[in-house]
């Protein structure tokens, strides 16, 4: 055997963006080929959240579209990230399979018996040399379990998955992880029995790889920017003697491959469709504030209270991103308003826990800092808003950005009691962020429906539509009933 060299393409956390995924493909597929002819075997694999759900042609089809989309480019395996897992109904994950045509590493989730599925990973045997690769997602074991589906500890997997393809013959071992560079790290200073780490899901644009000890680690950014090249030299004794790694970044004036587009054009006409559903025909307007009190906001806190069987409901403003007006409600509209994919949790808080929550959150850096991550797809955090509560504060509520402090507050019409203990339901954003450090410590419980599924049935009662019309903020002038 001669020295052999082995290239990898990779793209991970896609999110979606098809319009510059196609102008990626275009310039991948290039690169690809152009190493094709010069006699190079190239393998190619996506690293998960190629879904995301908030782009309106991925929502409408489920995430089909995303599906043809890797089957024309011609992946040699994926995994799932989190938003395929936990956003995409698992109910169509093994039909997602099926039209992908491309081996599923995902092996720490329990997904349908399917043609496609790799759930310990697979040797590929390029010029003699066999490269096993194999693949574990993040596992949200909360989450998960609350949708019904069983899940194993990725870290633990992957060191066994790992370690069973060396011992079954590979040459070189590949994991393929969608559990964020601080695991990856972490994973190698435990030392894990990889060559080649290809990472996801922290978004990091790792320009020529990091070496840590003797294993590599890669990772291509985020939104279809930049696409990563792995250079393998392996030695004529099978050993891995040299790597090396860059990233291609997409050109804006680069053409949209063709496949691509044509496999979008396609499903154009089926998502508007679908988007142009009525789901609700509302009477009068629902107004949103950016940073005052909003009666979109208070109709989903009043929904989920009522769904969740709560004391209280939680929702920061940035949540919701505008209001309706009067009439027809369609899915598309829905989704414009409420991209997010979160859900609610479940917490048994005290009374000064609350009343600190909302002491904490009237800071105005906070209601006007940009919300980054858990989910969230608005701009700014916003002000929380709740239900089965008024919060009392001692200035009057408006626009301006203002910091205001809170008097007190009612619960169920009355005073807050500091030391009972309150069931509520927060959004993921406000139970996960660190912005909001009033609540943290108490275990909480994933509920299963969406934030968007019960702000479409809020919609369609008329009950909620005119509570959520009732200020929740009251001035400290006004009296208390």
């Amino acid at each position: 055997m001669t020295e052999l060299q082995l290239h990898i393409l990779h793209t991970n956390d896609v999110h979606s963006e098809l319009l510059s995924y196609a102008r990626l493909v275009t310039q991948m597929r290039s690169l690809r080929q152009k190493l094709t002819d010069e006699g190079f075997d190239v393998l190619c694999f996506d690293l998960g959240d190629h879904i995301d759900l908030s782009n309106p042609l991925s929502y409408a089809t489920m995430g089909r579209i995303n599906a043809n989309v890797l089957n024309v480019v011609g992946y040699d395996g994926l995994v799932y990230g989190n938003n395929e897992t936990v956003t995409v109904d698992h109910a169509v994950w093994s039909e997602l399979a099926i039209l992908s045509q491309t081996p599923m590493f995902c092996s720490n989730i329990a997904m349908p018996d399917n043609e496609w599925l790799v759930p310990s990973g697979m040797i590929f045997t390029v010029s003699g040399v066999k490269v096993g690769v194999c693949g574990v997602t993040v596992e949200y074991r909360n989450l998960l379990e609350t949708i019904g589906v069983a899940s194993q500890d990725p870290v633990s997997l992957a060191f066994n998955l790992c370690q069973n393809l060396y011992h079954a013959g590979a040459d070189v071992v590949i994991l393929l992880s969608h559990l964020g560079l601080h695991i990856d790290e972490m994973l190698v200073d435990q030392g894990i029995a990889a060559d080649i780490i290809i990472g996801s899901h922290t978004h990091q644009f790792l320009t020529n790889g990091i070496k840590r000890k003797n294993v590599w680690i890669f990772q291509a950014g985020k939104h279809a920017k930049a696409f990563g090249h792995i250079t393998m030299t392996v030695g004529k004794d099978r050993h891995l003697e040299c790597v090396t790694g860059c990233l291609e970044y997409t050109q804006e004036d680069t053409p949209m491959d063709e496949a691509v587009a044509q496999v979008i054009d396609t499903y154009v006409p089926i998502a508007r469709d679908e988007l142009q559903k009525s789901v609700a025909v509302i009477p009068t307007h629902l107004a949103h504030s950016l940073f005052g009190e909003s009666q979109m906001v208070n109709l989903l806190c009043d929904q989920m209270k009522e769904t969740l069987e709560v004391q209280v409901a939680i929702v920061n403003g940035g949540v919701i991103t505008a209001g309706f007006r009067m009439g027809p409600v369609k899915r598309g509209d829905l989704l414009a308003v409420c991209a997010t994919p979160m859900r609610a949790v479940v917490i048994d808080v005290t009374g000064h826990q609350l009343l600190q929550l909302f002491s904490d959150s009237l800071r105005k850096d906070l209601i006007a800092s940009q919300g980054i991550g858990f989910g969230f797809r608005g701009h700014f955090v916003g002000r929380l808003h709740i239900a089965g509560g008024e919060v009392w504060i001692d200035r009057e509520m408006s626009e301006e950005l203002c910091d205001e402090q809170v008097l007190t507050m009612m619960i169920a019409g009355k005073p807050i009691d500091l030391t009972q203990t309150y069931r509520i339901a927060v959004c993921e954003y406000v139970a996960l962020s660190s912005l909001f450090k009033a609540i943290k410590g108490p275990a909480f419980r994933y509920q299963a429906p969406m934030l968007r599924t019960m702000l479409e049935k809020g919609l369609q009662s008329q009950s909620i539509l005119n509570s959520a019309r009732k200020p929740r903020y009251r001035h400290q002038d006004q009296k208390i009933l």
